[in-house]
């Protein structure tokens, strides 16, 4: 079978983490270094226990909580963040984040492979009475039971206006998916599982699945918190 010209273009590399070849799929201007999403989780979480792994000595501790504002009951962390409001720590040449060590700093080590989770839903804040850990799943499962999943709602239209006029998941007559199901299976794909398997299981082809999931298609559907 003939590659595609978008596929022969496609760099030829290794996964890091299993050894697999695989063409490279350009996302946001940078390489995909993962094979797969299984891969991609054991890079994150080698990633976190790298970083929880750094040493928090008194110095560290104290630069901490200078940059911590506990004038109300969430501890707003002052200092730098990212994008979605996490607080980022600069510990030995590495930006962690700062609820993940406001925890070690009272609890100890984190198991490998958990989140820390918040019970006020507060992303700056590092109060370690807020905190909690949790798997990918039960940090989901938090997540929609709070109410900060943003399921797709039937009647909310999220498109922009001169896409307005336009057929869009269920609305379209051949659809064998809807909104509730590809959220569903974007939960499921965070949580680990392969696009093989959830295309098994749903009755599409992995090709669907997988535009599914990733918003090549059905991009109206918000996406779920990693």
């Amino acid at each position: 079978m003939a590659l595609t010209d978008d596929e022969a273009a496609r760099p030829l590399i290794a996964c890091p983490i299993c050894g697999t070849l695989f063409k490279a799929r350009s996302n946001k201007g940078k390489l995909n270094q993962r094979c797969s999403r299984p891969c991609s989780i054991k890079a994150r979480n080698a990633d976190k226990a790298r970083k929880d792994a750094n040493p928090l000595d008194a110095n560290a501790i104290e630069r901490f909580f200078a940059s911590v504002d506990k004038s109300e009951e969430c501890w707003i962390w002052r200092g730098n963040k990212n994008q979605r409001g996490y607080g980022l720590f600069h510990l030995r040449d590495l930006n962690v984040s700062a609820h993940r060590v406001s925890w070690r700093i009272v609890h100890g080590d984190i198991p490998e492979g958990l989140y820390i989770c918040h019970r006020c839903d507060n992303p700056s804040c590092v109060n370690p009475d807020h905190l909690f850990p949790g798997t990918p799943l039960e940090n989901a499962q938090d997540m929609v039971r709070k109410g900060r999943h943003a399921h797709p709602n039937p009647s909310k239209d999220y498109r922009p206006k001169y896409q307005k006029n336009y057929m869009r998941g269920s609305e379209h007559v051949h659809s064998k998916l809807n909104e509730s199901l590809v959220w569903d299976m974007r939960i499921r794909h965070v949580q680990g599982e392969r696009y093989a398997d959830i295309a098994r299981s749903i009755g599409i082809r992995e090709t669907t699945c997988r535009q599914a999931i990733v918003g090549e298609r059905w991009a109206h559907v918000p996406f779920p918190d990693k």
